[in-house]
């Protein structure tokens, strides 16, 4: 008996041995980055990581995708336009940039709630009251008197929903569609959103009462729909969970964006963007979808360490991790256009040329997917052994273990029909009509469409160790780190520029060259008539780069992507979701501005848009209606920052050698701030005789007058231009930037003496 019972102890011990062993060995395994919270904005969307750190993706445009080392021990976020704005645990209130921590109130706290969607923020104090700030055109910012005792708040398009603690809601701002007319009786009401010109509240019995603008169905609730235990809304249209952890969505769905997929279960939290949808699960996984424009629709579960990008046409955007591909722009996937139906895993690498994808896997196979209008993707059966591949406009080019090189797809210049005698081959590169092959011995063979010279390799290439294509052209990159461009035309814009060495890599659009150097930058080159030679200012540490027919897409080395075309487009950026935040030691530098008019308040419209520039690091803010700016995550400097602040009319003012410290630097104070002197209006850096010429020629015009009015020419900003802009400009006569103190050290000790200064 004793030994029967030794035996069954032992069993178990063994089976719970082996099922700790197996549950650890799953844990090591499942790498998937795991979230407690998301945001969706208009174009991008960000998620809180359990660490209390966060990270966002998609546009890129105002870096508001970039996260400062040391924004950590999150709680919440809010997307507008151009920024995130976070709550943090303690009650505070950062943004990741500039842009958002604009007008931020000083000493803000004790905030358990924010909310925003355009340009202004809402947050909701531990109180009950509700604070705002931003752009106040519609009076979004001015809070009724009998709103308190508020639970929650939702910023919609230049309007607020809040939700008080007795179960009913106060609207108020632009109400345009109606959407700040709460229904008569509504009540029991237990959270709000707003979205784009219209509100939505949702009850205790948890059904949804919708008002406003209904142009796209935004308003028109499902019938039956019930059991709800969230609602987000942005943009046109509106997502909904259910008590069940699925998702309901209904409104404008131009862009996929209330396609819910159909599988999407166990979700925990929603949020709506502009036109994308995101949904958090009970794993902590994202799953997004909807407009891929900026890439903002990546999904977590997909996406490891990234090992490589490839972009195509517009619509196509690609990068590979885990061994498959994460479609992350556009995603076009219609009937004619199924790479779902495609598996593309365990892959080696991928080639794309405009809408046609090819992969090579591990194995040695080839899958392919696209369009497929000339049999692009009909990869022959028995292709195995494959090494390299090359992706062209409609055809496809593979290269097996043995060097033999083999084409199909469209033919209609040749540049499927391999040369006979063609062996030995490394590698392919394709494009629309003409083929590259290079060989083991460092030369080149060319095949196909000649019309431009593109196929004639110049006499003597050798030592070549990587080649591609472009449309009329073909590039080849030395061992030595040179590059050699042919086609018809050698003094043609395709001419590589003087100089160029210590290339690793290139990659080729239609009309233009990349090529990465060993420094990690990046030098263009070629038809930029749509200037998609663009290259970001202070773009460096590249890892790869890929070139589409209308944007580039760079892998770092810090494992993110950066997708651009040109200045005033949106910039895409995908984060290393797997990256940690190393906290560095950053300061901040803000302070109080005033134009030197007497007997302004402390609040006054004239405070307010004044341009603060840290000039070192090409960051510049604007000031609220207080004055008030401030610069966070700014960096030790031994030599001191320089502030440049400008506004329209008045005199450029430099403040040099700024030191910033563990107190950080305020400069100047809302009693006695640094002062503008108004009166350059010419911007000729002095306040004289040409300046009052300017104003008397305008003299009692005002923003009535149809275009005769100039704004800047009204100095105190009272809608006409008069004698008192005269009296401005007279106090400061004959004055220039140079009789600012411009080379005083400034440190929160010597501040006083300026203050002095500015006030005789």
């Amino acid at each position: 008996m004793i030994r029967k019972v030794l035996l069954i102890i032992s069993i178990i011990l063994i089976l719970n041995f082996f099922a700790s062993e197996a549950v650890f060995a799953q844990g090591e395994t499942d790498s998937a980055i795991r979230f407690k919270s998301i945001a969706a904005g208009d174009f991008n969307t960000a998620a809180i990581k359990e660490d209390g750190t966060m990270v966002a993706w998609g546009d890129n445009k105002y870096n508001q995708c970039i996260v400062p080392p040391n924004l950590n021990d999150l709680k919440e976020l809010a997307i507008g336009y151009g920024y995130i704005v976070a709550l943090k645990e303690d009650g505070t209130v950062e943004s990741n940039n500039d842009l958002g921590n604009n007008y931020i109130p000083p000493d803000l706290k004790n905030i358990v709630q924010i909310s925003s969607t355009s340009d202004f923020i809402c947050a909701l104090k531990e109180d009950g009251s509700v604070i705002t700030w931003g752009n106040n055109s519609y009076r979004q910012c001015n809070i009724p008197n009998d709103v308190n005792n508020v639970k929650s708040v939702s910023a919609g398009f230049e309007h607020i929903v809040a939700l008080k603690s007795d179960g009913t809601v106060a609207a108020w701002g632009y109400n345009s569609e109606g959407q700040c007319n709460v229904p008569s009786g509504l009540k029991n009401v237990k959270a709000v959103s707003a979205g784009y010109g219209f509100s939505i509240a949702l009850k205790e019995d948890g059904t949804v009462v919708a008002w406003g603008s209904n142009r796209y169905g935004e308003c028109n609730v499902p019938d039956g729909l019930k059991d709800v235990t969230a609602t987000s809304a942005r943009g046109n249209h509106v997502l909904a969970l259910k008590g069940d952890g699925t998702v309901v969505a209904w409104g404008c769905n131009y862009d996929n964006e209330c396609s819910v997929p159909s599988d999407l279960k166990d979700v925990v939290a929603i949020s709506a963007g502009g036109k994308h949808s995101v949904a958090l699960k009970s794993d902590g996984t994202i799953v997004s979808w909807g407009n891929r424009s900026s890439g903002q629709c990546i999904d977590s579960s997909s996406i490891g360490i990234i090992t490589s990008v490839c972009s195509g046409d517009y619509y196509n955007k690609y990068i590979v991790s885990n061994k498959r591909i994460a479609q992350m722009k556009y995603g076009r996937d219609d009937d004619n256009y199924k790479l779902s139906n495609v598996d593309f895993t365990d892959l080696k690498c991928i080639s794309v040329r405009g809408t046609h994808v090819l992969g090579l896997k591990e194995n040695g196979t080839v899958v392919s997917g696209g369009y497929n209008f000339y049999g692009e993707d009909d990869v022959p059966r028995d292709l195995t052994n494959v090494k390299a591949i090359a992706a062209g406009m409609n055809y496809s080019v593979a290269v097996k273990e043995d060097g033999s090189v083999i084409a199909w797809g469209r033919n209609s210049s040749g540049q499927c029909n391999v040369p006979a005698d063609l062996k030995n081959v490394i590698q392919v590169a394709a494009y629309e009509g003409h083929t590259l092959a290079l060989k083991e011995d460092g030369t080149v063979v060319a095949w196909g469409n000649n019309s431009s010279g593109q196929c004639n390799v110049p006499k003597g290439l050798s030592n070549v160790k990587a080649i591609s294509a472009g449309k009329s052209f073909s590039v080849a990159l030395k061992k030595d780190g040179t590059v050699v461009v042919w086609n018809v035309n050698d003094n043609s814009v395709y001419k590589v520029p003087n100089g160029l060495k210590d290339v690793k890599e290139i990659s080729t659009g239609s009309d233009h060259i990349v090529a990465l150097k060993e420094d990690g930058t990046l030098t263009a080159w070629g038809n930029d008539l749509f200037n998609q030679c663009y290259i970001p200012d202070g773009l460096n540490n590249v890892k790869q780069v890929s070139v589409g027919e209308e944007e580039t897409l760079v892998l770092k080395q810090d494992g993110s992507v950066i997708g651009f075309k040109y200045p005033e487009n949106n910039r895409l950026f995908i984060p290393n979701f797997y990256s940690t935040q190393t906290p560095q030691e950053t300061y901040t530098i803000s302070g109080y501005l005033s134009p030197d008019i007497v007997g302004l308040p402390q609040k006054s419209h004239l405070k307010s848009n004044i341009n603060v520039e840290l000039v070192e690091l090409k960051r510049n803010i604007y000031t609220g209606d207080e004055g008030y700016f401030k610069f966070s995550n700014v960096p030790q400097n031994e030599n001191g920052y320089t502030l440049r602040i400008t506004r329209s009319g008045y005199l450029e003012r430099e403040i040099h050698n700024i030191k910033p410290n563990n107190s950080g630097s305020e400069i100047g104070s809302a009693e006695n701030p640094i002062y503008i002197w108004g009166g350059d209006i010419n911007k000729d850096k002095s306040i004289n005789m040409l300046d009052l010429i300017l104003i008397a020629k305008l003299f009692n015009v005002n923003s009535t007058d149809g275009g005769k009015y100039i704004y800047n020419r009204d100095l105190n900003a009272d809608n006409v231009i008069n004698m008192e802009d005269v009296i401005i400009v007279a106090q400061h006569f004959n004055l220039t930037t140079v009789d600012y103190i411009n080379d005083k050290l400034y440190d929160n000790n010597s501040i006083r003496e300026l203050m002095l200064y500015n006030n005789t």
